[in-house]
């Protein structure tokens, strides 16, 4: 990004901090057994539909702004990761701290979803696409719905909103790390 500061004349260049993935390392989430066989290793991308997407590959399945690294402890279903989710289960005496926990996509925004999980102590969160709703009864290319191999691209970054302007802010940062709120 490009910024000019009108008061001086003086133009900067800033690199934008995005987050993509990586290609060479692409995310990957197993579940394990007892005896420490894979059970369940997920998918990266998705199945490709048309001849087009055969020859054009999408981008790798990712949630932008999330953490790097390697996580390995208990999982915990959460349903959706809201708060009455998490506070349901420590009425039933169910902890989440120092685990992973397992979450659907839906009902709110992913980022709220990270953000809950964190605060109820919880190492990592895995979302994934609940393919169970009964309203759903066909899926692409014969309805909108996508289809059951179609995975979830997006961010967790929650936007730091100012009430007064109704607006948001994007920051960019500089190669000495000097920051400018856009």
């Amino acid at each position: 990004a490009v910024v000019s500061t009108q008061s001086t004349g003086e133009l900067k260049n800033y690199s934008v901090r995005l987050s993509y993935p990586d290609s060479d390392r692409p995310s990957s989430v197993k579940l394990f057994d007892s005896a420490g066989e894979v059970k369940y290793s997920c998918r990266n991308m998705e199945k490709p539909l048309t001849e087009f997407e055969k020859n054009n590959p999408t981008t790798p399945l990712f949630n932008a702004h999330s953490k790097p690294g390697t996580i390995k402890a208990p999982y915990v279903y959460v349903n959706y990761a809201h708060p009455s989710d998490f506070e349901l289960l420590r009425k039933h005496n169910i902890s989440v701290t120092g685990k992973i926990v397992l979450a659907r996509y839906g009902m709110m925004f992913r980022g709220n979803k990270v953000q809950n999980a964190a605060a109820a102590g919880a190492a990592a969160i895995v979302l994934f696409k609940d393919l169970s709703s009964p309203q759903v009864t066909e899926r692409f290319p014969n309805s909108e719905f996508a289809p059951s191999s179609a995975g979830e691209r997006g961010t967790i970054l929650l936007y730091v909103w100012f009430i007064h302007s109704y607006s948001f802010s994007f920051y960019c940062c500089n190669h000495d790390n000097s920051f400018l709120l856009l």
